[in-house]
């Protein structure tokens, strides 16, 4: 039997070697990243301390003085996998424990940013500057997050106008003609504090690929070529305001613009092509936080979230489709949220009451005439119970969520250019779940749950767009029962040579009713639709090991194993396409004389393209290294991404990037 982790060791025994050296850390500005501490929350935020959800804390200190981007941050945790479609800036998902990225809901602060329209969400379009620290739900949605979601959640927390003056400016150059800069300013006037901060940045994202020229099987007419038409420019803004009103209360205010033209290439790469997809996103977000209302034990949160989002897709000379288009498509979404804390002494109650509406229209900007226009109005009720025994050491939790979702359709247009009308559609969820969190002792403890979710269809699963997609009227919504099960174990100095250490053990069953695939015809025209069944198993293992002040060593592993109920033979018994059965990611991190030296594997195989199994995806290996010094005032960055520099495909992707090479430098004003 072969042990893909093995692979690893010759890296891991160099490092080991080194960090009994002899030598010492002599910067005290240089620290290694030891496990993220549950952060300070706020009212309306995730308590973690309490929660019996298996999660990961990502601190933006990771990051800082860096180049990244939020899908490489995040691919890193256990339980993650990332679908990206191209070079820098291209669009990107996330999955978890083997859901899909309709699947997944992304916050940001809270505010579920995936829409009614297309329902997975770019994580390139929220720049990580922007960002304090990133959560990250494997499988159950805490109840403060409001909707939950079939794989789990992932929450972004935005940097917080503090109580203290700072700014700092970074720089990055890098292959590829890679360009980027940011800026932040933070100002603190007596109880209010203003954040602005805000980034620019570009890519030609003209890299090397092994072309097969539309010739799968064969090889021999195969050659190099560069990536054509796959450049980008993006930039963002945001404003954070906060200002305390009394003791108990607070008042915070976000405004974030985003701005994005992307190229996108032709499958036969052709030089010519001038196809591109621009986006345009701003987002207002208020929110009210109280404690101790009336001196009694209820905390309230209140939030207000404005979004306007459109997409501009350019397609005039028919270069990528069938017919010549330029279509653009606009997302609104208001939403209002109120979440009520009531504190006992042995127990809590959580009551979350929400609505939203998001508008969803396209028109094609050919003929100046809006194509279709639906809208979607959400109601839900959250709640959960908690309580408490053996002074907080055993906490079980009681949750239910309510939805009422009604759909206001105008008509729908397929790919054939006929029009339909369409009747309104309304949906009514129930999902429970249950929770249960153990502190055995000091160092290990215990977390299950146990609960129900359901996904309604997006506007372009039922009805399609682009003329890529067709629609499906008769889509059922997903449901799907998720349990799982984790031992967490955590000690500290148990030798005098080892420092720290923390083990996670996890397993996690799936099964899903009315999975919504998509499959493609001779013509590359998509069309959504319901499997029978499918049932997902994994295990989650993750060590974190400091045997030294000076060295760290984290070692994540996923294991998935999928099996698809059909009705159709052809996918019966069958694996579920773009998951990897098998994860291992392993990071090395050591300081040596002011710098600190790190080292990032990841190793990913056994992965199906499409339903049937009969075409293989490509098992891949990728390691990155980095160089970074940290002085009193700046930072340098030295980074080699993809070193064994192979280009290799992820699910319905173009080829990935091999080698890129960059260098971040930055400021700190104060």
């Amino acid at each position: 039997m072969r042990f893909p982790v093995l692979k690893f060791l010759p890296y891991l025994s160099l490092s080991v070697a080194m960090s009994y050296c002899g030598c010492a850390f002599a910067d005290l500005n240089i620290e290694i990243e030891k496990a993220t501490p549950a952060p300070k929350h706020k009212t309306g935020e995730v308590d973690l301390d309490k929660t019996s959800a298996s999660y990961s804390v990502i601190a933006a200190e990771k990051i800082q003085g860096r180049y990244a981007d939020l899908s490489s941050v995040i691919e890193n945790e256990v339980g993650v996998q990332v679908r990206s479609f191209g070079g820098f800036g291209s669009f990107s998902t996330a999955v978890l424990r083997g859901a899909s990225s309709e699947q997944v809901i992304v916050y940001l602060d809270g505010v579920a940013l995936n829409d009614a329209s297309s329902g997975a969400f770019d994580l390139s379009s929220i720049p990580i500057d922007n960002i304090e620290r990133i959560e990250v739900y494997r499988g159950v949605t805490p109840i403060e997050l409001g909707s939950a979601s079939i794989g789990g959640a992932i929450n972004i927390i935005t940097k917080k106008a503090t109580d203290r003056r700072f700014s700092n400016l970074k720089m990055t150059l890098g292959s590829l003609s890679t360009e980027k800069i940011s800026a932040s300013y933070n100002e603190a006037a007596e109880k209010n504090n203003i954040l602005i901060s805000g980034d620019y940045f570009q890519s030609d994202n003209d890299y090397e690929i092994l072309f097969d020229n539309g010739t799968l099987f064969n090889t021999a007419d195969d050659f190099i070529i560069n990536v054509n038409n796959d450049q980008v420019k993006q930039s963002s803004i945001l404003l954070k305001w906060n200002t305390l009103l009394n003791k108990e209360t607070d008042l915070d205010m976000r405004i974030k613009a985003f701005n994005k033209d992307k190229g996108i290439p032709s499958k036969n790469n052709s030089p010519d092509v001038t196809t591109t997809y621009d986006t345009n996103s701003y987002d207002f977000l208020t929110q009210l936080t109280s404690k101790n209302i009336n001196n009694a034990p209820f905390d309230v949160n209140i939030k207000l979230a404005l979004t306007n989002s459109d997409y501009l897709y350019d397609d005039q000379l028919a270069q990528l489709g069938f017919i010549q288009q330029k279509l653009k498509y606009e997302s609104d979404k208001q939403s209002l949220q109120s979440y009520v804390l009531h504190r006992g002494e042995s127990d809590q109650l959580k009551i979350v009451l929400a609505s939203a509406r998001e508008n969803f229209s396209f028109r094609n900007e050919l003929i100046d005439r809006e194509k279709s226009k639906n809208s979607r109005d959400i109601l839900e009720i959250n709640m959960e119970y908690s309580s408490y025994f053996f002074y907080q050491s055993l906490i079980t939790s009681i949750g239910y969520r309510y939805q009422e979702i009604t759909d206001h359709l105008d008509y729908a247009v397929n790919s054939f250019g006929i029009e339909s009308e369409q009747d309104d559609k309304k949906y009514n969820v129930s999902d429970p779940q249950l929770g249960l969190r153990y502190k055995i002792n000091g160092t290990v403890s215990v977390a299950a749950n146990v609960g129900r979710y359901t996904r309604i269809p997006t506007f372009v699963e039922l009805f399609g767009n682009q003329g890529l997609f067709r629609g499906n009227e008769e889509l059922q919504q997903e449901t799907s029962i998720n349990s799982d099960l984790g031992v967490t174990y955590t000690f500290f100095k148990p030798r005098h040579w080892i420092d720290e250490t923390s083990i996670y053990f996890g397993l996690f069953h799936n099964e899903s009713d009315n999975l919504i695939v998509r499959s493609y015809n001779a013509l590359g025209i998509g069309i959504s639709e319901n499997l029978d069944s499918a049932v997902i198993n994994g295990l989650e293992f993750q060590l974190k090991f400091y045997p030294t002040k000076s060295f760290q060593l984290n070692f994540n592993m996923t294991l998935l194993d999928s099996t698809i109920t059909s009705s159709s033979s052809a996918f019966d018994n069958k694996s579920l396409p773009g998951q990897y059965a098998q994860s291992y990611s392993l990071f090395l991190s050591y300081i040596y004389e002011n710098w600190k030296f790190s080292l990032q594997q990841n190793y990913k195989r056994d992965m199906f393209f499409e339903r049937t199994n009969s075409l293989d995806g490509q098992n891949v290996y990728t390691a990155d290294v980095s160089a970074f010094r940290r002085w009193k005032n700046h930072s340098l960055e030295l980074q080699a991404n993809n070193i064994t520099d192979v280009n290799y495909f992820q699910f319905n992707s173009r080829p990935l990037p091999g080698a890129v090479y960059l260098l971040t430098y930055q400021y700190y004003f104060n």
